[in-house]
């Protein structure tokens, strides 16, 4: 298993552990490794992260003490791991472990097997246009043997499909089951580290979709990911159609929908700006639900503003790709209101 793999499931499982209360999580996972495994095999050990510094120590302590063996592989010399790093002092004993309870093996080789088949080709195809998809493609022809299956990956419960899949080299090429995916990099951050002033574009047939920007992101279960002053801006054509703003949210990654109980924005460019107290968003569908105060206002208009017990835009707008570009009832209520 990839080494950083292993580490992601290592922290999870503290996690869960430190919910239950437990007196030592470590030891709680350490044990459970050494239940069920006899022997480990890491591929590209590579220590960036401060977290994992400052637990590999105990844990590789722990597995060894318990009789599993480990094997592993790294394109570092131990003294070089984590080279740099912050407090690496207290990850040094890391190091003398295994210099002594492992054998090191140097595997140098003039030729790097992996190369062969990519010799000569580009590392980027850009722009984003036929030309580039048909190099890639050709690319994709080359390694795969020009045939393919569906593969699939399972990511925090997720299930990611890949329907060209051959001779180990996976492809997502345009598939539409990954258009519904969302803020993808949610996925694949660490539980309770903050990620600060994050950037996230996502792309829909070679195109800019939307564009995700938030102060903060924390990922605080394998479910969800709570967000600090975040706006998203949706596109089409080319043009920005729409933004939402969070002050502070809940993002759930499998069911890709958002939950505030703090203001929000819905902004439509030239036409309106609406701001409510609360707002259930489906980023796939690009709809939302505002529940309590809502305040609507027109491009240059005064501000419309009502009490809204629960405005659902789930089964009206299969035609629009933005919920409120057909909410012609919510504008005349709101006026009905005012007079």
């Amino acid at each position: 298993v990839n080494f950083h793999a292993f580490m992601q499931e290592i922290h999870t499982s503290l996690h869960k552990a430190r919910v239950l209360g437990k007196k030592d999580p470590l030891a709680v996972v350490a044990n459970k490794v050494i239940k069920n495994f006899k022997v480990i095999a890491l591929d590209e050990m590579q220590i960036k992260d401060i977290t994992d510094a400052m637990i590999v120590g105990r844990l590789f302590t722990l597995l060894l003490d318990g009789g599993v063996k480990v094997v592993t592989t790294s394109n570092r010399i131990p003294s070089d791991l984590y080279k740099d790093g912050l407090n690496r002092q207290l990850f040094l004993p890391f190091i003398d472990l295994i210099e002594k309870q492992l054998n090191i093996l140097n595997l140098a080789s003039k030729i790097d097997y992996r190369k062969n088949k990519l010799r000569g080709a580009p590392v980027y195809f850009s722009p984003l246009d036929i030309d580039s998809k048909n190099n890639l493609d050709n690319l994709w022809f080359d390694l795969s043997g020009n045939e393919n299956q569906d593969f699939h990956i399972i990511v925090n419960k997720r299930k990611i499909k890949f329907p060209f899949y051959s001779n180990g080299v996976a492809n997502e090429r345009d598939d539409e089951s990954f258009d519904d995916q969302g803020l993808k990099a949610s996925k694949f951050m660490p539980l309770n580290k903050p990620n600060l002033r994050v950037k996230i574009p996502q792309f829909k047939n070679g195109k800019l979709d939307c564009l995700i920007k938030a102060d903060e992101m924390i990922r605080i279960d394998e479910e969800n990911v709570r967000i600090q002053n975040m706006n998203i801006d949706f596109f089409e054509s080319g043009n920005k159609e729409m933004q939402v703003t969070f002050k502070k949210a809940k993002y759930n990654f499998i069911d890709n929908k958002i939950n505030s109980n703090d203001e929000t924005l819905v902004i439509r460019p030239n036409y309106f700006t609406l701001t409510g107290e609360s707002l259930e968003f489906d980023v796939d569908k690009k709809q939302g639900r505002m529940v309590g105060k809502v305040k609507m206002v027109l491009s240059n208009s005064k501000g419309l503003s009502g009490v809204i017990q629960s405005v659902d835009h789930s089964n009206n707008f299969q035609n629009s790709n933005f919920f409120f570009l057909r909410n012609i009832n919510l504008i005349l209520n709101t006026i009905k209101r005012n007079r």
